[in-house]
């Protein structure tokens, strides 16, 4: 939470490199992906070049968001990282 508490982030690596990024992952980061359509949130990635990492990010608000909503962002949200992970 930050923002006085009116907004919320949550970011979660999808992808973990040793010594760098494939070209086939960035490939795959430059499309859409499949499952895309089916989101219930909108997601945006990020790449940590230096840790050779890729991130799942949201940034949303916590205007609406009480026990299940944000249950259930948790959920998508965790849906969402786990098909990148496939992807």
């Amino acid at each position: 939470l930050f923002d006085n508490s009116t907004k919320i982030s949550l970011a979660t690596p999808i992808y973990f490199g040793s010594n760098y990024i494939p070209k086939s992952v960035r490939a795959g980061l430059a499309k859409t992906p499949p499952f895309e359509r089916k989101q219930s949130i909108r997601t945006y990635l990020t790449v940590d070049e230096e840790n050779c990492r890729v991130f799942l990010n949201y940034l949303g608000t916590t205007e609406t968001l009480n026990n299940a909503k944000f249950s259930s962002l948790l959920d998508d949200f965790s849906y969402i990282a786990e098909e990148w992970r496939i992807y």
